[in-house]
């Protein structure tokens, strides 16, 4: 019987399975192939299968920077005072060229008594330095206080004299359960062009974290160069 690719009626729409369709992998088993070559699947039911766990990681949303496939298994942490312990620098794994990355920290101290204020580098790979920004919000002291926020880099993997990244910040005390939030767009200057290949977190007092975790997270851009 002639029948036409992707019939609806002949082969009735399935839906896939991340073993389908892959090289040298007879998919007659779903009993609705031709030959074991043709299979109708519905759109809705292809992008189910991209979000599902297990499958390949679609670059051009934001995962955890150490993430192949979708799951729970990667967080995207790096550091977590838990298993780190207290630093003075937080410094993220080192870029992959290609992406934009993003910083999300969740309950980040200070063992400091000066209410500091929080410094963002990044690296330039050609400089082989960091050039840095100052925070405008003030970090205070104690347990009782901690900060939760996102520093968002811009395109890190053109080779440029200024970068860009925004910081967003919000401090919330468990004495009053009141937060207040700062936002920080940030320029980074350096003396030639550079690609960006890491980013450091310290305070301005030089004292150091004391409490939270940091995760990274990554998705494709297309300005490289």
């Amino acid at each position: 019987m002639a029948v036409k690719i992707n019939d609806p009626t002949s082969f009735v729409p399935v839906t896939p399975a991340l073993t389908d369709r892959a090289v040298g992998v007879d998919v007659s088993d779903t009993g609705v192939s031709a030959d074991g070559q043709t299979v109708s699947f519905t759109w809705s039911s292809v992008l189910s299968l991209i979000g599902s766990t297990g499958a390949p990681i679609v670059g051009g949303g934001w995962h955890p920077y150490n993430a192949s496939t979708v799951g729970p298994d990667a967080t995207g942490i790096f550091y977590d005072y838990a298993t780190s312990g207290a630093t003075a620098n937080i410094v993220t794994p080192t870029f992959d060229l290609g992406y934009e990355y993003k910083l999300v920290f969740d309950g980040l101290s200070t063992n400091s008594g000066a209410s500091p204020n929080m410094i963002v580098g990044l690296y330039g790979g050609t400089a082989s330095a960091y050039s840095e920004f100052t925070t405008t919000d003030t970090w205070a002291s104690g347990s009782t206080v901690a900060k939760s926020g996102e520093v968002t880099l811009g395109v890190i993997s053109q080779s440029r004299r200024i970068h860009f990244a925004t910081a967003e910040m919000s401090t919330f005390s468990t004495i009053t359960a009141s937060a207040t939030t700062t936002t920080n767009s940030m320029a980074f200057k350096f003396a030639a062009a550079n690609v960006v290949t890491k980013v450091r977190l310290r305070f301005s007092d030089a004292s150091s974290f004391d409490d939270g975790t940091v995760k990274l997270l990554r998705r494709r851009e297309y300005v490289t160069g």
